[in-house]
């Protein structure tokens, strides 16, 4: 009987370790940066799919090290891989500010999508990233 357990032991360990990993949330980024002087505008564009069912969370980042500019805008925008359709767009900024702004939404996409980011400072120049989130993500 002891043969028995030591044997149907790891199998079972083994089915629940593949059950728990098909079940885990996933996240893919993409990071990219600028110069301006010593100045650095870094964007970050990250994709956190919650479930298989599409559920997930789109978020990008726009952070400035350098002093008060007129605006700092991050914006991100999903398309549908095949057709090129935009499916969602998010968008925020800050003015005369300095900092991260950040811009996110809720995503349930019942397709796969490529996902679009960008950076940008505007003031006296004009500095822009585009972080992007190279494959498929979403159903099917």
């Amino acid at each position: 009987m002891k043969k028995y357990i030591k044997k149907v032991i790891p199998l079972i360990l083994t089915f629940v370790l593949i059950l728990s990993l098909s079940c885990v949330a996933f996240a893919v980024d993409d990071t990219k940066t600028a110069t301006h002087g010593t100045n650095t505008l870094t964007g970050t564009l990250t994709y956190y799919g919650k479930n298989d069912a599409g559920a997930g969370e789109l978020d990008m980042f726009s952070k400035w090290d350098g002093s008060a500019v007129r605006g700092i805008y991050a914006t991100a925008e999903a398309v549908d891989y095949l057709t090129g359709k935009s499916l969602k767009i998010i968008q925020n900024s800050l003015l005369n500010s300095t900092g991260t702004c950040d811009a996110f939404g809720w995503t349930d996409f019942t397709q796969k999508v490529t996902i679009y980011g960008c950076g940008e400072i505007r003031d006296s120049f004009n500095l822009v990233v585009y972080p992007t989130i190279y494959g498929t993500y979403g159903l099917n």
